[in-house]
């Protein structure tokens, strides 16, 4: 292979990668957007729930209710407490940013791209003469390592948001049995 071929070859896998650092990117930025929409719903379920919940407390103590009816109520309070804890810890999972885990020992002629890499050089010079430094092969190698990371970043937050819906779906349908239950007794 000529050198003019493996510099187009090499062109072409930068691009490629960049092109895959640039949709990951998205991706994140995506997952994150979604989840402020699920934690959105998320406390307006919360907000009427307490709501709900204050009202047939309130019931609860002028009134003589059945044991079917204390039963239902305090299982309506209890899953929503569980409801919220689960919120908390899957939105930590998901929104939180994540820090990179899977690099070898930085180097800092060779890794340039990941924040706390760019931060191991001394000055804003030192980081500058590494980047004058670099040639396709080693940006190639920044790129996979970014991309690489990403990857991880991207798997947790997805698999984040999809428990996120599911129990959001249990949310919803808990909340519908609190109204359910709220419309009952009034």
């Amino acid at each position: 292979m000529n050198g003019l071929q493996e510099n187009s070859d090499l062109e072409s896998a930068i691009r490629f990668t960049r092109h895959n650092f640039d949709n990951l990117q998205s991706i994140i930025r995506l997952a994150d957007a979604k989840a402020a929409g699920i934690l959105t719903v998320w406390v307006l379920i919360f907000g009427s729930s307490i709501q709900m919940g204050h009202q047939i407390f309130n019931k609860f103590l002028i009134c003589q209710w059945t044991k079917l009816n204390t039963i239902l109520t305090l299982i309506m309070a209890l899953l929503c407490i569980l409801l919220t804890v689960l919120a908390i810890i899957i939105f930590h999972k998901v929104i939180f940013p994540k820090k990179a885990s899977h690099y070898e020992q930085s180097k800092t002629d060779r890794d340039l791209m990941y924040f706390e890499h760019i931060l191991n050089h001394e000055t804003q010079e030192s980081y500058r003469q590494a980047i004058w430094n670099i040639n396709p092969s080693l940006e190639l190698r920044n790129l996979c390592d970014q991309v690489y990371e990403l990857s991880y970043i991207v798997n947790q937050k997805m698999t984040g948001l999809q428990s996120s819906c599911k129990w959001l779906i249990f949310s919803i349908i808990t909340w519908f049995l609190l109204a359910a239950l709220y419309i009952f007794i009034y």
